[in-house]
């Protein structure tokens, strides 16, 4: 707690950081339910299908997003 203060985070943050870690650390978070597939009506696309789905996407905007904003000088050339 006492890093949290010295780095001045907001008090909102730590608390849901905290849940969330401790709901992970109990092992509250460890199954799995069929919700979403009830809620959808279908089975939900997995990650890496959907990654692979739009990989086009992730790549034309790849170079764009760590080039500029935030990100501007953090990167290598040789990294993006």
């Amino acid at each position: 707690m006492a890093k949290v203060i010295r780095e001045k985070q907001k008090l909102g943050f730590v608390l849901v950081m905290a849940a969330l870690y401790s709901v992970a650390k109990l092992g509250k978070a460890a199954g799995l339910t069929d919700t979403l597939a009830e809620l959808l009506g279908r089975e939900p696309t997995r990650f890496r299908q959907f990654a692979e789905d739009t990989k086009a996407v992730w790549l034309t905007t790849q170079k764009s997003v760590l080039t500029s904003g935030p990100f501007k000088g953090h990167f290598r050339k040789t990294e993006i």
